[in-house]
């Protein structure tokens, strides 16, 4: 399942153009951060997100880097698609929690592309 969405957040991101990679904070806006037990047991990272650029967004692509004591153990990637205008949308950004056990994580790109 993991290496599906990979796959799938990979070729999203492979498809879209060098000048809709760049950060675009100004377009979306994320909030309220945190990690989160699943039903399961394992572990993700949860938060919102926000369309603020006033035009329908096609691919929404959030990614971490995955931190314990500092260093970068891993990564977690979250996507969205067709947001429109003002739209909110959750963040859930799956890791291998068995094999990964971070103590902290940063949002190191926001990638958007206008549809």
């Amino acid at each position: 399942m993991k290496r599906k969405l990979s796959a799938i957040c990979l070729a999203a991101a492979f498809v879209t153009s060098t000048a809709a990679m760049a950060a675009t904070s100004n377009k979306v806006a994320v909030s309220d951060l945190h990690f989160q037990k699943t039903q399961n047991g394992l572990q993700n990272i949860e938060g919102l997100g926000q369309n603020t650029s006033g035009k329908t967004l096609g691919n929404i692509i959030v990614k971490f880097n995955l931190l314990k004591n500092d260093v970068v153990i891993g990564q977690a990637v979250d996507m969205s698609s067709n947001n429109e205008p003002g739209q909110k949308f959750t963040i859930n950004a799956i890791y291998n929690s068995i094999q990964l056990q971070p103590d902290s994580f940063k949002l190191t790109e926001v990638l958007a592309t206008e549809k």
